[in-house]
């Protein structure tokens, strides 16, 4: 008879002990999975629109998370001797994991390169375009056009075929043209309003590579980013870093190129992007001596001509028309200004024609408007520094600016009077310089200083104030700068400078934001 009490023995599966599966192992496992059906699904969406396999950044954390856990997983999972279960999906997750970054990583590297290197050589040769040219050359111009879309460029003008250029500089008739064209097109804002000719001449990258020419000197020091952009303006957008060494300075830049495909034409097409190119901050630039100076004496020179462009638009027509004279000159025709009306009063019994009488007796009533007339001959209140021969700007719209803006000069005319003012640079190059002969063994030192003014109803006029001064410690400080930076007072700012003229760059009609 057996013995009721000995236990019946154990059957195979519950001898075998249980085994918890590691929730690390099966955590890893799943980020694994899911990266990779990401990777697949971002692979057929690239095959089938066309663009390029290119993951955010953000996404390559997935494997990274999931090749750690697992990895953990598995020292755990040796570690416990056999109490938890999942070593094989841990394992499978490093494998999958392994098997995704690897097809990826080399391809998106590769592509990365490949990119770099065609916006590269594209970012280069235009800069270097800029180098060789200045405003208004054929130089300037092949650069404007490589800021534009390639795909709406004029295929009967291919300013990037060099057999094209040459035919430019062989035959100045056919250059000619092009910049009749291109005035049109891009200046008078008839078909473009994105990107236009005034616009680019004035970028900042553009004035300081274009002004420094031959003496400037551009080197790459890598890309900043690049991305691939499908909506909008679509393509590879890259962006460069660039060091900039003028005789002023070295300066940091950033040049944004966008490389794209245009349809039945083979390769990638480039352009410039003018928004994403420009200077670093102030407190980046590495100024020489000269520049020191240079930037000195162009803060101070904006300064003397807001404080005239004060003057003219409250109608203060006398000290306005004395900022245009040499300060030498000045105090003589202060004193010829407390002079004249005792003059003309004395004049009105000697004189027996009309005209003379009626000319000072003007002056008793209207001294403010008149007085500019007898020391100048007229000229100033005819608005003779206003200078427009090379002024873009539609025909059509020439008269009304030109008028509103003589109607500075002599008030009460009947043209609205414009609204206008300086352009603020503090943080910019924007002012250019230069030195010129202005007679025998005498040079004067000249400072562009950019203005805007709104001319109603709707139009806009741009260009600059030019300022001048031919004090000697100026020049000096220009042609052998020392290592003090210049000393600049105040109160002598007027002694300094005079304005030589008001150039009138373009014009055009207003936009609705501005």
């Amino acid at each position: 008879m057996s013995d009721l009490s000995q236990p019946a023995p154990a059957t195979a599966s519950e001898a075998a002990e249980y085994r918890p599966l590691s929730g690390l192992a099966l955590t890893g496992f799943g980020l694994a999975l899911f990266f990779a059906l990401v990777l697949l699904v971002a692979a057929v969406v690239a095959f089938r629109s066309g663009a390029p396999l290119i993951l955010h950044p953000s996404l390559l954390l997935i494997p990274a998370l999931a090749a750690a856990l697992c990895g953990l997983a598995w020292l755990r999972i040796v570690r416990s001797r056999g109490t938890q279960a999942g070593l094989r999906l841990a394992k499978l997750g490093l494998l999958i994991t392994g098997l995704a970054i690897g097809a990826y990583l080399p391809w998106r590297v590769g592509k990365e390169l490949a990119v770099q290197r065609e916006a590269q050589t594209f970012a280069d040769a235009w800069l270097d375009q800029l180098r060789q040219g200045g405003p208004h050359s054929l130089d300037s111009y092949i650069a404007f056009w490589q800021v534009l879309d390639p795909d709406r460029r004029d295929p009967r003008r291919p300013l990037d075929n060099p057999d094209y250029q040459q035919k430019l500089r062989d035959d100045p008739r056919r250059l000619q043209e092009l910049q009749e064209y291109l005035k049109v097109r891009y200046a008078y804002g008839t078909a473009e309003k994105r990107v236009t000719l005034p616009r680019f001449l004035n970028q900042e990258v553009v004035q300081l590579v274009m002004r420094a020419g031959a003496q400037c000197q551009v080197k790459s020091t890598g890309m900043r980013s690049w991305d691939y952009r499908t909506a909008g303006l679509g393509g590879y957008l890259v962006e460069l870093n660039y060091e900039i060494t003028t005789p002023e300075g070295v300066f940091e830049a950033v040049v944004t190129v966008l490389g794209s495909h245009i349809e039945n034409q083979p390769g990638r097409h480039w352009q410039t992007l003018l928004e994403g190119t420009a200077l670093g901050p102030p407190e980046h630039w590495q100024l020489t001596p000269l520049g020191r100076n240079v930037l000195a004496l162009r803060r101070d020179s904006r300064e003397f001509v807001r404080d005239w462009v004060k003057k003219l638009s409250a109608g203060d027509l006398e000290a306005a028309f004395l900022d245009t004279r040499d300060a030498c000159d000045r105090p003589l025709l202060r004193s010829l200004s407390r002079q004249v009306p005792v003059m003309a009063l004395g004049s009105l019994a000697t004189h027996d024609s009309a005209g003379p009488v009626l000319a000072n007796l003007l002056f008793v009533f209207d001294r403010r408007s008149t007085l500019p007339t007898v020391m100048d001959n007229g000229s100033f209140l005819s608005g003779g520094l206003i200078q427009a021969e090379d002024m873009l700007a539609e025909p059509s719209l020439r008269p009304a600016l030109l008028d509103s803006l003589r109607g500075l000069f002599h008030p009460g005319g009947r043209q609205p009077a414009p609204v206008l003012g300086v352009v603020l640079s503090e943080a910019r190059l924007t002012s250019p310089w230069s030195k010129t002969m202005v007679r025998p063994g005498e040079e004067r030192l000249l400072f562009m200083q950019p203005f805007s003014a709104r001319v109603p109803p709707n139009l806009i006029a741009e260009g600059a104030i030019v300022v001048g001064t031919d004090e000697p410690e100026l020049l000096q400080a220009i042609e052998t700068p020392g290592e003090a930076a210049i000393d600049l007072p105040i109160g002598m700012r007027p002694l300094r400078w005079r304005i030589q003229s008001m150039d009138v760059h373009t014009g055009r009609i207003r936009a609705d934001d501005e």
